[in-house]
């Protein structure tokens, strides 16, 4: 989850979101410029490698230490064509 590369989220960011936003699963806000990045990466100090950590970028920017995560469900796998 942290500490190999950033991880682009699908929100987006905003500073003074979570002063605000719901305690339980905040969705983050509608729009934005920036979208947010989580985990850190093995270019960062050690206190931003966790999965807590929230960083921001435009979704344009591209850098080495920036990658995603997929995540299917176990429900949705493909089935064997046997």
């Amino acid at each position: 989850m942290h500490g190999n590369v950033f991880q682009w989220c699908s929100d987006w960011s905003d500073s003074n979101y979570y002063a605000r936003s719901p305690i339980a699963d905040p969705q983050g806000p509608p729009d934005g410029k920036s979208r947010a990045l989580r985990g850190g990466s093995w270019l960062d100090y050690p206190r931003y490698c966790r999965s807590a950590y929230r960083g921001a970028l435009d979704p344009t920017d591209r850098w080495h230490v920036i990658g995603f995560r997929v995540a299917v469900s176990a429900a949705h796998r493909p089935s064997s064509s046997r």
